[in-house]
């Protein structure tokens, strides 16, 4: 690093300290686990030692999990720019944070993030406003342009804005929809490529073969999509249809339209249902109604008549439940009936 920092004075170099998105390092952390966050900050500490010439510390933890964690990732924070301070006041803070549109505003569950309590733990905010679309979630814009606004929006409003960097990919994915990752021993659909590699692709330097001799009249589209301001190739495709082309569907299935993309659309529930001994069943006949009586499995209840409905479960845990359940009705008509 030495010829480096010679050679530009001006430039500020930070010590980056991550988790690697590993959930299990945030929560030990947060919950200062085994004495985790109080050595944590004390190897802050030791690193700024080491490497004298670092201007602070960039703190980047991801996968916090939910907005009930909030709390405590602020004592976190809190803590971490304390200890930073206490060394040396003029070591700074830079935390890298998740993209969000607001409060619980985040696509990616990292909704323990609230901007505006953080602002207070930090000299400056690097804003991860990328990765909307990533290797494990269908194929999308990395940073689509509404998404971007809102979180450029919401940061500006609740943060200094003098402490603020935004930021944008310089990468992109390739995705493969065929059959699913695992019955191709992978575990997510994408792989990340440069904007470069990228374009290789769509010339077709690169094939679709593993380097194997190429294969011949390979059909593909790409477009620019102007609204989320991207651009898009789809290799090897013949055909292209969204699912409001179909020509036919039957209930449940809807169309729907979302981000200007036509979908169909499922909506439902198989719930499968175990039940224990049952002393009363009904069948399933509904009721009718007329003036004040219920008339219903044989059975008509008057318009003055009482209905005992709070049988509690012990009623029928011992003996004989009917004797039992005709036992308590006995009972609760007289109290209705004594006022």
């Amino acid at each position: 690093m030495m010829p480096y920092i010679n050679k530009w004075p001006k430039v500020r170099w930070f010590l980056t300290v991550m988790n690697h998105g590993a959930a299990s390092i945030f929560t030990a952390l947060r919950n200062n686990e085994s004495g985790a966050k109080t050595k944590f900050l004390s190897e802050l500490v030791r690193i700024m030692l080491k490497y004298p010439w670092c201007a602070g510390v960039d703190i980047d933890l991801e996968r916090g999990g939910g907005y009930e964690n909030k709390d405590a990732a602020n004592i976190l924070f809190h803590d971490i720019y304390q200890t930073v301070k206490a060394y040396n006041p003029a070591k700074l803070v830079n935390i890298c944070l998740p993209g969000v549109t607001s409060v619980q505003g985040s696509v990616g569950g990292e909704n323990w993030c609230v901007y505006a309590d953080l602002d207070a733990y930090c000299d400056t905010a690097a804003i991860m406003s990328y990765g909307m679309a990533w290797a494990g979630s269908a194929p999308g814009p990395v940073s689509p342009r509404d998404w971007l606004v809102g979180v450029y929006d919401y940061a500006a409003k609740v943060m200094n804005p003098q402490k603020i960097s935004m930021g944008l990919p310089g990468y992109g994915w390739e995705w493969q929809i065929y059959a699913n990752p695992a019955d191709l021993d992978q575990t997510y659909r994408g792989v990340s490529l440069t904007y470069y590699a990228a374009k290789i692709w769509a010339e077709g330097g690169y094939n679709f073969t593993g380097n194997a001799p190429p294969q011949p009249m390979i059909p593909w589209l790409a477009y620019w999509d102007d609204y989320d301001q991207v651009p898009y190739m789809l290799p090897q495709v013949y055909d292209y249809a969204e699912g409001g082309d179909a020509t036919s569907r039957e209930a449940p299935i809807i169309g729907e339209t979302y981000n200007r993309r036509r979908y169909l659309t499922c909506y439902g529930k198989t719930q499968k249902a175990e039940f224990g001994t049952i002393y009363i069943d009904r069948d399933g006949e509904p009721d009718r109604y007329t003036e004040g009586v219920v008339i219903g499995n044989g059975s008509v209840i008057g318009a003055n008549s009482v209905v005992v409905h709070d049988i509690p479960p012990m009623a029928v845990a011992a003996g004989n439940p009917a004797v039992v359940v005709k036992d308590y009705i006995t009972n609760r008509l007289e109290q209705v009936r004594s006022g």
